[in-house]
């Protein structure tokens, strides 16, 4: 019925947030030029599961540059462990809000 969620092994999850914050630092401090002229592209780290490398490559290479993404762009093993740094008051009050948008009515008449 529903999607099952699962929780990525530690050393996964620090090699996805070591590529993240090293894809975001390139991004912050402007793309080398590579052999070819064109933008230097450094080959991914292995990754297991979900292919975040394809996903953060067509996400920087797109026309949106600003500082965020989407979390439905990304797997749900990726979008908990982001809404884990969340403390439980700031969850709540989120969830309150996605409840509140969801109920309106005003929305949802397209």
């Amino acid at each position: 019925m529903g999607q099952a969620l699962w929780r990525l092994p530690p050393r996964q999850q620090q090699q996805l947030q070591e590529e993240l914050a090293d894809r975001l630092a390139d991004q912050e401090a402007g793309q080398e030029q590579g052999r070819d002229g064109g933008p230097q592209r450094r080959a991914p780290q292995q990754c297991y599961g979900p292919d975040i490398y394809h996903l953060l490559r067509t996400r920087i290479g797109g026309k949106e540059r600003h500082g965020f993404i989407d979390l439905e762009m990304l797997p749900p093993e990726l979008g908990i462990t982001i809404l884990s740094y969340l403390n439980a008051t700031d969850l709540c009050l989120a969830g309150c809000v996605w409840q509140d948008l969801g109920n309106d009515e005003y929305l949802w008449q397209g």
